[in-house]
């Protein structure tokens, strides 16, 4: 094996010769992963010759070489190594130069500078792409664009019904075109107020409520409007729940109310309604007592102040009393009517008769006042009269008036005949008789005594005298018949016939005259 050479070419070492059999090692030469060469050189070569190392792979937009190795004396792998070269893309408007960006190819995507600011207007630069040299890239200003969003919300507080309405303008944009409003009754409508100015804007529909007016008017409760009067007048908008309303006329005897009226899209009328008043009249009766659970409801009537009158049930009744309605008034409320009980006064007269029947003699003694509780009454003194036993008339305290009367009841005395025989022994005395008498009698004389024989030519006198008022005893005095006393003799011109013989108008005898005889 002849001796190796060591030749240095390029920085490379390349052995030659030797000794040794064994293969010589080489360098692998790698670009983007793919061999591009490989290279044998002597293990005692320290370099290879630069005719030996291959040319770089070219790469648009990179310097390319390969990585630095030193030959070891065995294999050795060099890759390329790619660097991107930096280019610059220069952003112009006009004639004014507003940056230059550094990129390379790696550069996905030139970031573009800030532009001096406009208001309105933005930068459009011209299209590009990434290159592998430097360019200019223009701009120009071009007016924004701006959303103009209208929002209708129909009125609603939700967001579930809003419509929206998109328009767009620029800083040149003098004004857009409105969409249109839902209608809302009771509502008018307006968007709200904008300006087109530097930025998008949002625009919401304003719903305001129309004021209504409602007049409140006192019909004074008659059918004409001549009469008609404005109470108040209140202001509402749909939203309103309700007004304040004015206070309600007033009108004794009806009840007064504002009509029924609804707070809608329009202007309202709404006037007082009278209605008339129905009041209760109830005729209650007490029964003559103080206790109201005794009262009771005879009738019960209604009436108005259009109509203030009534018709009275008939009054209750009762006995010894004279029951009336009271006087009362129908007004503006109901009234309770209840019976007044007055006990009725009755007079008991008392009259004197005079125990005649003749009313032409009558006196009044007395009188005494009663009611229906009366159970006596205090009777005045009982008239007297001579051989008369007087009282009142029997009498009942009702209810009415009545007259007493005196009720003369005459007395009967005894009177007890003794004959005394016409003697003054009373020895001799006997009873001719018991008779009665009262005040009037006027002769009184025992109607069966007989005279004795011996004094039939006397007279008999028992000393009654009319108008004795107690029981008597009468004695007989006998006294002879004198030639004045009248005597007459009664023919009945029959001469059988007896003849009766009357002295001074009483039967003194009865005879019988013989043919030629004479009488006593």
């Amino acid at each position: 094996m002849a001796a190796a050479v060591a030749v240095s070419v390029a920085g490379v070492v390349i052995a030659e010769g030797g000794g040794d059999d064994s293969p010589d090692p080489s360098v692998t030469f790698v670009a983007d992963g793919k061999i591009v060469s490989e290279v044998e050189y002597g293990k005692d070569d320290s370099s290879l010759p630069p005719s030996k190392v291959p040319a770089v792979p070219q790469k648009e937009g990179y310097t390319s070489r390969w990585s630095s190795y030193s030959l070891s004396g065995g294999d050795v792998t060099v890759n390329a190594v790619y660097s991107p070269i930096t280019y610059y893309a220069t952003f112009t408007i006009g004639n004014d130069k507003v940056a230059q960006v550094p990129f390379t190819v790696e550069t996905k995507e030139i970031k573009v500078p800030d532009a001096p600011l406009k208001d309105g207007y933005h930068v459009e630069w011209s299209s590009h792409t990434v290159q592998a040299r430097s360019f200019e890239i223009s701009g120009k200003y071009v007016p924004t664009t701006y959303k103009a969003t209208f929002i209708d919300t129909k009125g609603t507080a939700g967001t579930s019904d809003d419509i929206s309405y998109v328009r767009y303008f620029t800083v040149n944009t003098a004004a857009v075109s409105e969409p249109a409003i839902s209608a809302k009754a009771g509502y008018t409508t307006a968007w709200q107020n904008y300006t087109l100015g530097l930025g998008d804007i949002t625009v919401r529909s304003v719903y305001t409520p129309i004021t209504y007016k409602a007049t409140f008017i006192d019909t004074k409760g008659t059918a004409g409007t001549s009469d008609d009067t404005t109470v108040a007048v209140r202001y509402f908008n749909v939203a309103s729940g309700s007004i304040s309303e004015p206070a309600l006329p007033a009108k004794a005897g009806y009840k007064v109310e504002w009509s029924r009226y609804s707070l809608g899209a329009s202007d309202i009328t709404v006037k007082a309604v009278y209605s008339l008043i129905y009041y209760k009249a109830t005729f209650v009766d007490t029964k003559a007592t103080s206790d109201s659970s005794d009262d009771t409801t005879v009738a019960v009537r209604y009436f108005s102040v259009e109509n203030p009158t009534v018709s009275e049930p008939p009054v209750p009744a009762k006995k010894g009393f004279t029951v009336t309605w009271p006087s009362y008034t129908l007004g503006t409320s109901d009234i309770t009517v209840k019976t007044t009980y007055v006990m009725n006064v009755y007079t008991a007269t008392f009259v004197d008769t005079k125990g005649t029947v003749s009313p032409s003699d009558d006196k009044v003694v007395a009188t005494r006042n009663f009611n229906v509780y009366s159970t006596s009454i205090s009777e005045p003194a009982v008239p007297s009269k001579v051989g008369y036993n007087v009282t009142w008339s029997g009498y009942t305290l009702g209810t009415a008036d009545i007259t007493v009367k005196t009720v003369y009841s005459i007395i009967s005395y005894k009177a007890t005949f003794v004959d005394t025989h016409n003697t003054s022994a009373s020895a001799d005395d006997t009873i001719a008789g018991i008779m009665y008498f009262t005040v009037n009698t006027q002769k009184l004389e025992p109607q069966s005594f007989v005279k004795d024989a011996s004094l039939r030519y006397y007279n008999v006198d028992w000393g009654f005298v009319p108008g004795m008022h107690q029981n008597v005893t009468l004695r007989s005095s006998y006294s002879p018949y004198y030639a004045d006393v009248n005597v007459t003799l009664v023919n009945h011109f029959d001469e059988s016939a007896p003849i009766s013989l009357y002295v001074d108008g009483t039967v003194y005898g009865t005879y019988t005259i013989a043919s030629g005889g004479s009488g006593p």
